[in-house]
């Protein structure tokens, strides 16, 4: 589904170059861990961050389905797909960030989250 969609669609763009991982949730559901480089997109602490923010912007999109007009979409949605936080976030999610400013092989991710933060 990863070649297929990512790569072969190219629903974000040219893809040049990738790295994935898949992964498995506890009930069995997959999921992926992903690095994708796409062609002539802007790049952070290079490109202006505003043209940045709007590469994103167009490529990368969720909502919740309406109530109203879709019911029962939305009761799936908001019952199986929003992340709600547990105490194994909550002991992680110092590490994880600690980890990220301090890497130097993930220096483009802490530049990006001190941009944030």
């Amino acid at each position: 589904m990863f070649n297929k969609v990512l790569i072969k669609g190219q629903v974000l763009g040219q893809v040049t170059e990738y790295y994935y991982q898949k992964e498995y949730q506890a009930r069995g559901a997959p999921h992926y861990h992903c690095l994708i480089w796409i062609a002539n997109a802007p790049v952070v602490g290079q490109s202006r961050a505003e043209d940045v923010i709007r590469f994103i912007d167009e490529r990368i999109t969720c909502h919740i389905p309406n109530k109203d007009t879709c019911p029962e979409l939305n009761e799936v949605v908001t019952r199986y797909q929003l992340h709600k936080c547990s105490n194994y976030c909550r002991k992680r999610e110092s590490l994880v960030k600690t980890y990220l400013l301090q890497s130097a092989t993930l220096a483009f991710l802490a530049q990006f989250l001190k941009a944030l933060c």
